[in-house]
């Protein structure tokens, strides 16, 4: 009869799971970051700042897309487009 897993061996598995996760976390903190309106990297931000330009107008196309995105997905959410082939499918 197998021993119920034990305390350890929780932390075991939420350490794999955690490891397994972090480059997908990763680019997904990225994601939010660029909705928000932070796209410049700091070592970009630093190169352009070291380049003369020390004001960087940026727009955030980002943002708007993904809430059409969002707000289209919301809207259309009932919408049944599926059909049968034939009349007796329907």
């Amino acid at each position: 009869m197998p021993q119920d897993p034990d305390l350890k061996q929780f932390q075991i598995w939420r350490e794999e799971a955690m490891l397994a996760s972090a480059t997908w976390r990763e680019e997904s903190w990225r994601d939010c970051e660029m909705y928000d309106g932070n796209q410049w990297s700091d070592s970009d931000h630093t190169k352009a700042t070291d380049a003369g330009l020390p004001y960087i107008l940026t727009i955030n196309r980002t943002f708007p897309a993904v809430n059409l995105l969002l707000g289209s997905q919301a809207m259309n959410k009932y919408d049944i487009v599926a059909k049968g082939r034939t009349i007796k499918d329907s």
